[in-house]
Protein backbone atom coordinates (compact mmCIF):
# COMPACT_ATOMS: atom_id res chain seq x y z
CA UNK A 1 0.00 0.00 0.00
CA UNK A 2 1.70 3.18 -1.23
CA UNK A 3 -0.87 5.54 0.29
CA UNK A 4 0.72 8.15 2.62
CA UNK A 5 0.25 7.85 6.36
CA UNK A 6 -1.57 11.18 6.35
CA UNK A 7 -4.39 9.59 4.35
CA UNK A 8 -7.36 9.31 6.70
CA UNK A 9 -9.12 6.36 5.11
CA UNK A 10 -9.32 3.23 7.28
CA UNK A 11 -7.49 0.20 5.98
CA UNK A 12 -9.32 -2.77 4.50
CA UNK A 13 -7.67 -5.73 2.83
CA UNK A 14 -10.59 -6.11 0.45
CA UNK A 15 -10.39 -3.08 -1.83
CA UNK A 16 -13.77 -3.92 -3.38
CA UNK A 17 -15.56 -3.52 -0.05
CA UNK A 18 -16.40 -0.02 1.23
CA UNK A 19 -14.13 0.72 4.16
CA UNK A 20 -16.65 2.35 6.49
CA UNK A 21 -20.26 1.66 7.43
CA UNK A 22 -21.95 4.35 9.53
CA UNK A 23 -25.34 5.53 10.76
CA UNK A 24 -26.94 8.90 9.99
CA UNK A 25 -29.28 9.72 12.85
CA UNK A 26 -32.55 11.38 11.92
CA UNK A 27 -32.49 10.34 8.26
CA UNK A 28 -35.61 8.96 6.63
CA UNK A 29 -36.36 5.28 7.07
CA UNK A 30 -34.08 3.21 4.86
CA UNK A 31 -31.54 6.04 4.53
CA UNK A 32 -29.76 5.73 7.89
CA UNK A 33 -26.95 3.35 6.92
CA UNK A 34 -24.16 4.70 4.71
CA UNK A 35 -21.03 3.12 3.32
CA UNK A 36 -17.94 4.74 1.87
CA UNK A 37 -14.17 4.88 1.68
CA UNK A 38 -13.59 7.65 4.24
CA UNK A 39 -14.55 8.26 7.83
CA UNK A 40 -17.70 10.40 7.94
CA UNK A 41 -16.89 14.07 8.29
CA UNK A 42 -13.21 13.82 7.32
CA UNK A 43 -12.24 16.90 5.33
CA UNK A 44 -15.83 18.13 5.57
CA UNK A 45 -16.43 21.77 4.79
CA UNK A 46 -17.22 23.71 7.95
CA UNK A 47 -19.18 26.82 8.81
CA UNK A 48 -17.83 29.16 11.48
CA UNK A 49 -20.57 30.37 13.80
CA UNK A 50 -19.81 33.05 16.37
CA UNK A 51 -21.02 33.17 19.96
CA UNK A 52 -22.75 36.52 20.48
CA UNK A 53 -24.05 38.35 23.53
CA UNK A 54 -27.56 38.60 22.11
CA UNK A 55 -30.71 37.32 23.80
CA UNK A 56 -32.48 36.43 20.55
CA UNK A 57 -29.84 35.14 18.15
CA UNK A 58 -26.69 34.33 20.08
CA UNK A 59 -25.15 31.87 17.62
CA UNK A 60 -24.70 32.40 13.93
CA UNK A 61 -22.39 33.20 11.02
CA UNK A 62 -22.26 36.95 11.66
CA UNK A 63 -19.18 38.22 13.51
CA UNK A 64 -20.17 39.07 17.07
CA UNK A 65 -19.96 42.46 18.74
CA UNK A 66 -17.36 42.80 21.52
CA UNK A 67 -18.62 41.56 24.89
CA UNK A 68 -17.33 39.71 27.97
CA UNK A 69 -20.23 37.77 29.53
CA UNK A 70 -19.35 35.72 32.60
CA UNK A 71 -20.73 32.99 34.84
CA UNK A 72 -19.97 31.40 38.18
CA UNK A 73 -19.14 27.69 38.00
CA UNK A 74 -22.20 25.72 39.13
CA UNK A 75 -21.15 22.69 41.19
CA UNK A 76 -24.78 21.74 41.91
CA UNK A 77 -25.01 19.91 38.57
CA UNK A 78 -23.79 16.66 40.14
CA UNK A 79 -25.68 13.44 39.41
CA UNK A 80 -26.47 10.44 41.63
CA UNK A 81 -25.65 8.12 38.74
CA UNK A 82 -22.39 6.22 39.25
CA UNK A 83 -21.49 6.82 35.63
CA UNK A 84 -23.48 8.31 32.78
CA UNK A 85 -21.96 8.29 29.32
CA UNK A 86 -24.29 10.96 27.93
CA UNK A 87 -25.56 14.11 29.56
CA UNK A 88 -28.80 16.07 29.68
CA UNK A 89 -29.03 19.70 28.61
CA UNK A 90 -26.86 21.99 30.73
CA UNK A 91 -28.84 25.10 29.81
CA UNK A 92 -29.01 27.36 32.86
CA UNK A 93 -25.70 26.17 34.33
CA UNK A 94 -23.42 28.45 32.33
CA UNK A 95 -23.72 30.63 29.22
CA UNK A 96 -26.03 29.62 26.36
CA UNK A 97 -25.91 30.82 22.74
CA UNK A 98 -28.84 29.93 20.48
CA UNK A 99 -29.23 30.23 16.71
CA UNK A 100 -32.23 31.25 14.67
CA UNK A 101 -34.36 28.33 13.39
CA UNK A 102 -32.87 26.52 10.42
CA UNK A 103 -34.76 27.24 7.23
CA UNK A 104 -34.27 23.72 5.86
CA UNK A 105 -32.93 20.33 6.92
CA UNK A 106 -29.17 20.25 7.51
CA UNK A 107 -26.67 17.45 8.03
CA UNK A 108 -24.15 17.74 10.86
CA UNK A 109 -21.54 15.08 10.14
CA UNK A 110 -18.10 15.16 11.69
CA UNK A 111 -16.36 16.91 14.58
CA UNK A 112 -17.55 20.32 15.79
CA UNK A 113 -14.57 22.31 17.09
CA UNK A 114 -14.90 25.17 19.57
CA UNK A 115 -12.47 28.08 19.75
CA UNK A 116 -13.13 29.93 23.00
CA UNK A 117 -11.28 32.88 24.46
CA UNK A 118 -11.70 32.75 28.23
CA UNK A 119 -10.53 34.48 31.39
CA UNK A 120 -10.95 33.39 35.00
CA UNK A 121 -10.21 34.45 38.55
CA UNK A 122 -8.67 30.98 39.17
CA UNK A 123 -5.53 29.47 37.63
CA UNK A 124 -6.92 26.12 36.42
CA UNK A 125 -10.54 26.37 35.25
CA UNK A 126 -11.96 23.44 33.32
CA UNK A 127 -14.21 24.54 30.47
CA UNK A 128 -17.00 22.35 29.11
CA UNK A 129 -18.86 22.93 25.84
CA UNK A 130 -22.06 21.29 24.61
CA UNK A 131 -23.83 21.44 21.24
CA UNK A 132 -27.59 20.94 21.31
CA UNK A 133 -30.42 20.76 18.83
CA UNK A 134 -33.61 22.51 19.99
CA UNK A 135 -36.95 21.38 18.62
CA UNK A 136 -39.68 23.98 17.95
CA UNK A 137 -41.37 22.94 21.21
CA UNK A 138 -38.16 23.69 23.16
CA UNK A 139 -37.08 20.08 23.72
CA UNK A 140 -33.27 19.93 23.82
CA UNK A 141 -31.11 17.09 22.52
CA UNK A 142 -27.39 17.14 23.36
CA UNK A 143 -25.60 15.98 20.21
CA UNK A 144 -21.93 16.68 21.03
CA UNK A 145 -19.77 17.74 23.98
CA UNK A 146 -16.16 18.26 25.02
CA UNK A 147 -13.93 19.80 27.68
CA UNK A 148 -10.46 21.20 28.27
CA UNK A 149 -8.44 22.19 31.31
CA UNK A 150 -7.41 25.75 30.47
CA UNK A 151 -3.92 25.35 31.98
CA UNK A 152 -3.28 22.52 29.49
CA UNK A 153 -4.39 24.44 26.40
CA UNK A 154 -1.10 24.25 24.45
CA UNK A 155 -1.49 22.53 21.09
CA UNK A 156 1.16 20.88 18.97
CA UNK A 157 1.82 18.40 16.21
CA UNK A 158 0.62 14.94 17.14
CA UNK A 159 2.75 11.86 16.42
CA UNK A 160 -0.27 10.28 14.71
CA UNK A 161 -3.18 11.25 12.47
CA UNK A 162 -5.68 13.55 14.23
CA UNK A 163 -7.97 14.32 11.27
CA UNK A 164 -6.87 17.95 11.53
CA UNK A 165 -8.34 18.36 15.02
CA UNK A 166 -6.58 20.30 17.81
CA UNK A 167 -4.11 18.11 19.71
CA UNK A 168 -2.96 19.12 23.19
CA UNK A 169 0.60 18.28 24.17
CA UNK A 170 0.04 17.56 27.88
CA UNK A 171 3.72 18.32 28.55
CA UNK A 172 4.87 19.63 31.90
CA UNK A 173 6.77 22.36 30.06
CA UNK A 174 3.53 23.53 28.44
CA UNK A 175 1.54 23.78 31.68
CA UNK A 176 0.31 27.40 31.85
CA UNK A 177 -2.02 28.38 34.72
CA UNK A 178 -4.02 31.54 34.16
CA UNK A 179 -3.33 34.86 35.81
CA UNK A 180 -6.49 36.55 37.18
CA UNK A 181 -8.30 38.22 34.29
CA UNK A 182 -5.84 36.92 31.67
CA UNK A 183 -7.62 36.07 28.41
CA UNK A 184 -6.38 32.88 26.74
CA UNK A 185 -7.53 30.92 23.65
CA UNK A 186 -8.85 27.37 24.00
CA UNK A 187 -9.47 25.12 21.01
CA UNK A 188 -10.87 21.62 21.34
CA UNK A 189 -13.01 19.17 19.41
CA UNK A 190 -16.39 17.95 20.56
CA UNK A 191 -17.51 14.36 20.19
CA UNK A 192 -18.18 13.38 16.57
CA UNK A 193 -21.74 13.52 15.37
CA UNK A 194 -23.79 12.21 12.47
CA UNK A 195 -27.16 13.91 12.61
CA UNK A 196 -29.88 15.40 10.49
CA UNK A 197 -31.04 18.64 12.11
CA UNK A 198 -34.55 19.28 10.78
CA UNK A 199 -35.86 22.57 9.47
CA UNK A 200 -37.31 24.70 12.26
CA UNK A 201 -34.81 23.40 14.83
CA UNK A 202 -32.22 25.68 16.37
CA UNK A 203 -28.66 24.96 17.44
CA UNK A 204 -27.43 25.93 20.90
CA UNK A 205 -23.92 26.06 22.33
CA UNK A 206 -23.59 25.98 26.13
CA UNK A 207 -20.36 26.73 27.98
CA UNK A 208 -19.99 25.70 31.65
CA UNK A 209 -17.31 25.05 34.25
CA UNK A 210 -18.60 21.73 35.63
CA UNK A 211 -20.27 18.58 34.33
CA UNK A 212 -22.69 16.15 36.05
CA UNK A 213 -20.40 13.22 35.23
CA UNK A 214 -17.55 14.56 37.37
CA UNK A 215 -17.40 12.38 40.47
CA UNK A 216 -15.27 14.84 42.47
CA UNK A 217 -17.52 17.89 42.31
CA UNK A 218 -17.83 18.08 46.09
CA UNK A 219 -14.05 18.12 46.43
CA UNK A 220 -13.75 20.85 43.79
CA UNK A 221 -16.38 23.10 45.33
CA UNK A 222 -15.11 26.46 46.62
CA UNK A 223 -16.85 29.46 48.14
CA UNK A 224 -17.09 31.64 46.18
CA UNK A 225 -17.00 29.43 43.09
CA UNK A 226 -14.68 30.27 40.20
CA UNK A 227 -15.83 32.92 37.75
CA UNK A 228 -15.25 32.39 34.04
CA UNK A 229 -15.52 35.05 31.33
CA UNK A 230 -16.00 34.47 27.62
CA UNK A 231 -14.48 37.03 25.29
CA UNK A 232 -16.68 37.64 22.26
CA UNK A 233 -16.27 39.79 19.17
CA UNK A 234 -14.15 39.93 16.03
CA UNK A 235 -12.92 37.09 13.86
CA UNK A 236 -10.83 35.71 16.72
CA UNK A 237 -13.69 35.87 19.24
CA UNK A 238 -15.31 32.75 20.71
CA UNK A 239 -16.80 30.61 17.96
CA UNK A 240 -17.54 27.08 16.77
CA UNK A 241 -16.65 25.37 13.51
CA UNK A 242 -19.59 23.21 12.42
CA UNK A 243 -19.51 20.48 9.74
CA UNK A 244 -22.97 21.70 8.75
CA UNK A 245 -24.50 21.77 5.29
CA UNK A 246 -27.96 21.68 3.70
CA UNK A 247 -29.31 18.15 3.41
Amino acid sequence: DDEPLSDTRPRNANAATPRVTWWLNGAAAGQNWHRGDRWPGVRAATQTWYLADDAEVGLGPAIARPARPSFAVDYTVGSDAYFAFWVESQHGHGLSFTSAPLGRDHSLIGYPVVHLTVASDRPEPVVFAYLEALAPDGAADVIAFGRLGAAYRQTGDAPYETLGLPWHTGLEADYAPLEPGEAVPLSFALTPTSEIVPAGHRLRVIVTGADPRQRNLDALRTDPPPNIELILGGRSGSRIDLPLEPY
